[in-house]
This record gives structure tokens, C-alpha cells and sequence, in this order.
């Protein structure tokens, strides 16, 4: 009998009941462990701009709690945007849009230091219907406005939106 995903056909000892069996996709599988092998937790930035192990699940809230470093992040979920080698630059607060995100002050000083990482989703505006390629993260409240600080909501946004959502935007 085979341990994975593969339900043996045939009937049992009581005439017709299969055996219990693990429902995995092996194939699915191995490339969920390829990922991991490439792209380790620890490594992976979320979009609130700290590291997802940063990240605690607290079954009492039903949700995350993010605290990097000794600091506090309102971040409810974890989003893995971007793969960093040196993570260490990842522990910064959010101050408003773009070059004021703790994602990009994390990006921005790890390359100051001579690493380079890679996006682990596409780059588009959370607008479906919005093309601009000119991306930036941005803390959002739950009345959908930029906010200034930390916010539990981060998403990517376009300039035109992030300007109808009432926030300044330093490029």
C-alpha cells in the first residue's frame, strides 16, 4: 500500500470498504518542496514589509500577530511578496505609501549593502481594471484610505490610486 495519495482500489476485508488512504497530490507536492528549498520562510518578506516568520498565528484571535524585532506591526495576514537573502534589513514600520513602506525601506537598504532579491508575485495595482506599471506598496485602512502608520491591510497600488485614496506619494 502505497503512503501518499494513491487511494488502493479493491475491497477490503468487509467486502467493499477502501483503506483509508492519504489524499495528496504528489506532484503538487514536490513542487510545494522545491519552493521551500528555494525560497526558505525565513527568507520570505510579506507585504507589510517583514518576514513571514515574523508572523504568529494565535488560535484564541483567529489570527496573525506580526512582530519583528522587539516593534509591533497591525499586519492580520501574511501576503509573501518578495524573496530577500538577507533578511536582516526587514524590521523597519510603515509611514504611508511607497518610499515610506517598511517593504520599500527594506528593499532600499539591502540593496545599499549589495544583496538583490526577487518577487515571489506579479507587481500589479489591486485595481483589476488598472495597468499602470508603476507599482508601490501601500498601508491601508479598513475604510479603504492610506493611511500614515502601520495598518493591518497592505496591498500594491498604482499612483493614480493611491492619490484617490487620499494619500501623498513621494516616488
Amino acid at each position: 500500500m502505497s503512503d501518499l495519495g494513491e487511494n488502493q482500489s479493491g475491497s477490503g476485508e468487509d467486502g467493499g470498504s477502501k483503506a483509508p488512504y492519504l489524499a495528496i497530490d504528489q506532484v503538487a507536492a514536490s513542487e510545494y518542496l522545491e519552493y521551500i528549498a528555494k525560497y526558505p520562510r525565513s527568507k520570505q518578506i510579506c507585504i507589510c514589509g517583514h518576514t513571514v516568520t515574523s508572523h504568529h498565528f494565535w488560535e484564541s484571535s483567529q489570527g496573525y500577530t506580526c512582530k519583528p524585532n522587539k516593534s509591533y506591526c497591525p499586519c492580520t495576514s501574511v501576503n509573501p511578496v518578495y524573496f530577500a537573502p538577507n533578511a536582516c534589513y526587514f524590521k523597519r514600520a510603515s509611514h504611508g505609501p511607497g518610499m515610506k513602506h517598511a517593504l520599500t525601506l527594506g528593499i532600499v537598504a539591502m540593496t545599499k549593502s549589495g544583496f538583490s532579491g526577487e518577487w515571489l508575485v506579479p507587481l500589479k495595482c489591486r485595481f483589476d481594471d488598472c495597468n499602470d506599471p508603476d507599482i508601490v506598496p501601500a498601508p491601508v485602512t479598513r475604510h479603504k484610505r492610506i493611511s500614515a502608520r502601520p495598518s493591518e491591510i497592505n496591498v500594491f497600488l498604482c499612483r493614480n490610486h493611491v492619490i484617490q485614496l487620499g494619500g501623498d506619494l513621494i516616488w
